[in-house]
């Protein structure tokens, strides 16, 4: 596990697939930085010096010491490779503190889970997720976003117990029926564990970690940018720090202290057109094709699905003010289960195939109250009953559609175009019949359907827009009133600070007192005695 170098033993140079993978990102991010400077040999001295996080010595441990600077996702993830296994090389004669505890905190949508998997990779480790900690009673109205829903009571002791090299039981929470329905057993044999989560670097959690890493931007930076831009064309003069208070009113409060601890700070860098070189082939077709049928593509294929799960879903279309919408106009979300999504669907449509970047994130209750409090209005509610079959390599979902007819589409998906053709051909699904429109898109075309304000009219989108009515009511006023929130958390802060410094003011005037009195004593004393002896020297 230890970093190859010259006085490295024989066996530590032969490095493993994922090592020489890291080798080669290490490779490609100095290129990338020789360029950048102007100079090879510059960029390559540069990376060199910094191709691993520092550590100190605090004498009982070996920590690392943060990096101020922000990092790519690129740049990051090698660093934090290399961080672990640092801390491993170093931690292998100890008897109680080999175990290397990771935590990855950030927002939503900035790339952590995809930053855990990786590193999960690299490292062979396990993730555990935060979101196997919420508190069912602590549940309101779907918003899961609330830190008082988390255990990290429960969390952290499981971490402890897991530093003493016990196995724990870990709780399985599902979003859909808001509580725990199990426990799974759970013990990092790799050595290394990963705790994922929004709130993972929170101060009730640091104390437990050994390797703080906060992310920052990705697809939750790009809706705050694109909030902020479709204010700015309705005339509204918005801010983006305001536009984030608003939209993810915890991130300061709860989130941003703790990416102040983060030994490696990255800024995940959202672009579309990177995100298409790992895109997602989609085939839609009007046929539906029987499960059994379906079925039969784990043996055509060499596949094997997953147990097929049926659930309903509901797409909020918003748009922001009065504004004439188009396809790119409006912001949707998919609510389901009780996850709320907010969905990238910038795709391109070539030879029948839908290519999507595969870019959603999900939100809380309280984005979608902000939005609606900035000035967004619901313009379309559409629902959908959902039937999955999904595997490693290939997923199909037979989709219902009330507004259409009640007509099912056949959506087949893969990283694979090649997959997605011989599972259309295998299903016999009709060329004639596919389509690259979206639900929305068919919807508005449909002559049954004249505006966007029937796509409320089914049972379970009423339902929902009931409830966001709820939601709305419990979301500021006005743009002066969610801000005051921040206004009044800022102050508190303040408050905390001089209150701190008071005390520290206070220890240290006694403390000067309790130094200076015997001192002040002590020459008093000797200016008496200086003065009798001088009195007795004139008699």
């Amino acid at each position: 596990e230890a970093v190859a170098g010259p006085e490295a033993p024989a066996k530590a140079q032969q490095t493993s697939l994922p090592m020489r993978l890291m080798q080669a990102a290490a490779a490609a991010v100095s290129a990338n930085t020789a360029s950048a400077v102007g100079g090879e040999g510059e960029g390559a001295d540069k990376l060199g010096r910094s191709i691993s996080p520092p550590l100190y010595d605090t004498g009982r441990n070996v920590e690392l010491v943060p990096i101020t600077k922000e990092l790519s996702f690129d740049q990051g993830l090698l660093l934090a490779v290399r961080g672990v296994q640092k801390l491993r090389q170093h931690r292998s004669h100890l008897n109680n503190r080999k175990l290397v505890i990771v935590g990855i905190g950030g927002p939503s949508g900035s790339g952590k889970s995809r930053l855990a998997k990786k590193m999960s990779e690299l490292l062979n480790c396990e993730i555990l997720e935060m979101e196997d900690y919420h508190i069912s009673s602590k549940i309101y109205d779907d918003n899961f976003d609330e830190f008082d829903s988390q255990d990290t009571k429960l969390l952290c002791s499981h971490l402890e117990s897991m530093r003493q090299g016990e196995t724990v039981s870990i709780p399985q929470f599902d979003l859909t029926q808001k509580k725990r329905v199990g426990y799974r057993s759970f013990s990092p044999v790799s050595g290394i564990v990963i705790v994922e989560g929004v709130y993972a670097l929170h101060k009730n959690v640091r104390p437990f970690l050994d390797f703080r890493i906060g992310v920052v931007g990705g697809v939750h930076f790009n809706l705050v940018k694109r909030v902020h831009r479709d204010a700015e064309r309705a005339g509204r003069s918005y801010s983006q720090n305001e536009v984030l208070d608003t939209i993810f009113p915890l991130f300061r409060e709860h989130i941003e202290p703790g990416l102040r601890h983060s030994h490696l700070r990255i800024r995940n860098h959202f672009d579309p057109l990177t995100s298409l070189q790992t895109p997602k082939y989609v085939f839609k077709s009007r046929s539906a094709p029987s499960e059994a049928l379906i079925k039969g593509l784990e043996k055509k294929l060499s596949t094997t699905f997953e147990k097929t799960r049926k659930d309903t879903r509901t797409d909020i279309y918003l748009v922001f003010g009065a504004s004439k919408y188009g396809k790119e106009d409006w912001i949707r979300i998919r609510q389901c289960g009780g996850r709320y999504t907010v969905l990238f669907r910038d795709s391109l449509r070539e030879g029948g195939f839908i290519i999507q970047p595969p870019l959603d994130f999900e939100v809380g209750v309280k984005t979608l109250a902000g939005l609606i409090c900035l000035g967004y209005k619901m313009v379309a509610l559409v629902d959908a009953s959902v039937t999955h079959f999904k595997s490693d390599s290939l997923y199909i979902t037979l989709e219902n559609i009330p507004l259409l007819r009640g007509e099912t589409y056949t959506l087949v998906r893969s990283r694979s175009k090649q997959t997605v053709q011989s599972a259309v051909e295998h299903l016999g699904l009709n060329p004639e019949a596919s389509t690259t429109k979206t639900f929305i898109e068919l919807i508005r075309e449909s002559s049954a359907i004249s505006s966007f304000a029937s796509g409320a009219g089914s049972s379970s989108a009423t339902e929902l827009k009931d409830f966001l009515s709820r939601v709305a009511e419990h979301a500021p006023e006005s743009l002066t009133a969610a801000l005051a929130s921040r206004h009044e958390y800022e102050i508190a802060e303040i408050k905390a600070e001089l209150q701190r410094l008071n005390r520290l003011l206070g220890l240290t005037a006694q403390l000067t007192g309790a130094l200076l009195l015997p001192m002040i004593g002590t020459v008093f004393v000797s200016l008496s005695l200086y003065f009798y002896g001088c009195k007795g020297r004139l008699k």
